[in-house]
């Protein structure tokens, strides 16, 4: 949509729990672009099922993560 009216877009993908990951995207686009005017983090797994006293606490741990952290 953006680039049929004449803007560019560009995707980046990556792992979101992993800081290294999030660094290299972030490293990428400056090389290419030199500044990021817009971000659009889309960002979410799947949480645990079942209520909050009976969730595991590993999973919990693997999903909040990658839906809460920022870097």
């Amino acid at each position: 949509m953006v680039q049929e009216r004449g803007g560019t877009a560009v995707v980046h993908q990556c792992d979101a729990t992993d800081p290294e990951q999030a660094k290299t995207v972030i490293d990428e686009v400056h090389a290419e672009w030199g500044r990021i005017d817009i971000l659009f983090n889309n960002v979410g797994i799947a949480g645990p099922a079942g209520t909050v006293v009976d969730v595991d606490l590993e999973a919990w741990d693997r999903a909040c993560p990658a839906t809460s952290r920022r870097y």
